[in-house]
């Protein structure tokens, strides 16, 4: 036993290095992690008092009892609680809304250990993935039988809980907590499939001041009357209404069309719609959140195929206020 592990053992391939099982870098010091180049059968990770123990890859169609058992003591041991307590948490992160924040605190933990692997182009650490696939999963599940986070988690736990296998299922996203999550995973296996959202499910909250053209007429149009106002493309941060959408689509462009209205009191009313176009999911610097700085970095460094996001539907919207300022 180390670390409270049964290990099992490191089967190397080449040369072995003196760590006993992998190459360390010139310069590497025990108790931190270092550039390896991995020789062994599994993840290995390097302890303070210089052993070394190893998980199984993700290679095959799911991960066996044995080997989740195996998982869930190392995430003990790198937590500090216990396994049982920090999938609670997990799922209690989905349910309110930041699934993207339970994948991102166990990125943290797991997929730091892949500092060992040099320019590692795949997710090696079966846990990890597994759990990126539940909660694709759950999506999947959510935008076809209308779920809640919830019911859309105990239906994936019935249906395949130690799933490593990704399916698309169905190619539209729920637009709710989990979307994030089967966008990277579409990224990482979905092959450069579309997928789609609708747009009345991405939580818009459009103001005045965030359309141009309607900023523009409210503050020029000073006769009573209806016009007409239509704008092609309007750039659009969905951060600003929704992590979630933020997380997944970033900035997109909207165009807009309605008939805006000013009474002879100076009153105005904007009754009009809103469309999008396709979006383009590809972990661009310049088009993601700040908010998802990390696992952008994950898209970076795992293999993915860029694949578009069609945004379909309208969204009808109804503004109004008093004088020529357009309020935030």
């Amino acid at each position: 036993m180390k670390n409270g592990l049964t290990l099992p053992p490191i089967i190397t391939r080449g040369t072995t290095g003196n760590s006993g099982g992998f190459t360390v870098d010139s310069g590497f010091r025990w108790g931190t992690y270092a550039t390896a180049d991995w020789q062994g059968a599994g993840e290995a990770i390097v302890t303070n008092d210089g052993q070394t123990y190893s998980l199984p890859l993700s290679s095959g169609p799911a991960i066996t009892s044995a080997e989740m058992d195996m998982f869930h003591a190392w995430l003990e041991m790198k937590s500090g609680i216990k396994a049982f307590t920090y999938e609670l948490q997990m799922v209690n992160k989905a349910i309110n809304n930041d699934a993207l924040g339970g994948i991102r605190d166990l990125w943290r933990i797991t997929e730091s250990d892949n500092y060992l692997l040099s320019n590692s182009t795949t997710i090696s650490h079966g846990y990890f993935k597994n759990k990126v696939i539940n909660f694709s999963l759950a999506d999947s599940f959510a935008a076809q039988q209308k779920l809640s986070a919830i019911e859309a988690l105990i239906k994936v736990s019935a249906t395949a809980p130690y799933n490593l296998n990704y399916e698309t299922l169905t190619t539209e996203l729920s637009g709710g907590t989990f979307s994030p999550i089967k966008a990277f995973a579409h990224y990482l296996w979905g092959n450069g499939e579309r997928l789609r959202v609708n747009i009345n499910n991405i939580g818009l909250n459009v103001s005045a001041n965030e359309l141009p053209l309607l900023a523009s007429s409210i503050a020029s149009t000073r006769e009573a009357g209806t016009y007409y106002l239509s704008d092609p493309k309007i750039p659009y941060a969905t951060i600003n209404d929704s992590n979630v959408t933020g997380a997944y689509l970033g900035r997109i462009t909207l165009k807009m069309e309605g008939n805006f209205t000013r009474d002879n009191a100076g009153s105005w009313v904007f009754d009009g719609v809103i469309k999008a176009y396709t979006d383009t999911y590809d972990f661009d610097a310049s088009n993601r959140s700040t908010a998802l700085e990390l696992l952008t970095t994950a898209g970076r460094v795992f293999s993915g195929t860029h694949y578009e996001i069609d945004i379909f539907g309208e969204h009808k919207i109804r503004l109004s206020g008093t004088g020529f300022h357009p309020t935030p």
